[in-house]
């Protein structure tokens, strides 16, 4: 699981990037117990990889044309 602050560094996006990516569900998420309602919010490894693994596709397909 990485942070947000990793998981933008290993996207290469800021971090209000990821939060946005986050609310639309467009990245997984799991969220730690914390303080009132809101707790850390964790990026599994593997949902990192799916999305880089996504975006090099777009950008094959984008170069062939």
């Amino acid at each position: 699981m990485n942070p947000i602050k990793e998981a933008a560094e290993a996207l290469g996006v800021s971090r209000d990037v990821i939060y946005c990516m986050v609310y639309r569900g467009v990245l997984p998420h799991n969220r730690t117990q914390g303080k009132g309602k809101k707790g850390k919010i964790l990026i599994p490894k593997k949902a990192l990889e799916k999305w880089l693994m996504g975006k090099q596709k777009i950008e094959q397909k984008i170069k062939k044309k």
